[in-house]
């Protein structure tokens, strides 16, 4: 009897664990993150300005954000060549991306992990970058 009691307990509680709060699958976030990510692997700077929040885009003009980009990539140590996001997780207008940067160095591969933070407008999502972000 303690067993199937013990046992209900468990499949009550593991039913919970997939019941939690849920965030719609497709509410652009990931695809910001994704796209401000790739842009920076393709050095296409303007696609990657055109993604910050204009909070960002206020701070930084096309031409200070292409240096600050730039030296991001370069403070990595390695040539970035994938992305990959690890989690997106939001809240209430705001969201964080999990990514990782990967490629080889020295015949080695090499990973660096960043969390982009969003904020979302009645445009959609944009990347917040924080004062100190490639400098």
């Amino acid at each position: 009897m303690q067993r199937l009691c013990a046992l209900s307990l468990l499949c009550v509680a593991l039913a919970g664990c997939g019941s939690g709060a849920k965030t719609a699958s497709d509410t652009g976030a990931r695809q910001c993150v994704i796209g401000f990510g790739e842009a920076l692997l393709r050095h296409d700077w303007t696609a990657a300005h055109d993604l910050l929040h204009p909070e960002s885009k206020k701070r930084l003009a096309l031409q200070s954000f292409t240096a600050a980009a730039r030296a991001y990539l370069r403070d990595m140590g390695f040539t970035a060549d994938t992305l990959g996001l690890r989690a997106c997780e939001e809240r209430e207008g705001e969201a964080t991306g999990h990514v990782i940067f990967s490629g080889r160095a020295e015949g080695k591969s090499r990973r660096y992990r960043d969390a982009l933070v969003m904020k979302k407008t009645d445009e959609g999502w944009g990347i917040v970058l924080p004062a100190s972000w490639g400098m």
